[in-house]
């Protein structure tokens, strides 16, 4: 569909103006965007309180009841007899997360956003309205 193919300046819709971009523009920029981030590293852990309810816990206070052992580099498969996996238990460890936003290895080849087809906005609008 072209530019003078559209519907967008029916009064129906009361848009002033449409600003149009392409599949291609909006990688490029995020790319660029995201290739030069340089965000922290965000860990985000849980241990189980005395209620035995899994809640959050502040990095630094997971750090002193480890013995500043990272969850992170502790290998899959340990016995648990291991010391590592003893300071764990012993700080009441049940999980968490690791996150930094940005691409990995800073390189990213494949495209972030994808525009059209049956992932549409008006598409996903269209088949809300007839099951909805």
């Amino acid at each position: 569909m072209s530019w003078n193919q559209s519907d967008l300046s029916s009064p129906r819709y009361g848009y002033d103006f449409v600003v149009a971009t392409t599949q291609s523009s909006i990688n490029a920029t995020l790319k660029l965007f995201l290739s030069n981030l340089e965000e922290p590293v965000v860990n985000y852990c849980f241990v189980t309180n005395d209620n035995n309810e899994q809640t959050y816990i502040e990095w630094d206070k997971l750090m002193v009841l480890t013995d500043n052992l990272d969850p992170f580099t502790v290998p899959n498969g340990l016995d648990s007899t291991d010391s590592r996996v003893q300071k764990l238990f012993s700080a009441r460890f049940t999980g968490g997360f690791r996150a930094q936003l940005g691409l990995p290895g800073g390189n990213y080849t494949d495209d972030i956003v994808i525009l059209g087809g049956e992932y549409s906005a008006h598409n996903r609008i269209a088949s809300a309205a007839k099951t909805g």
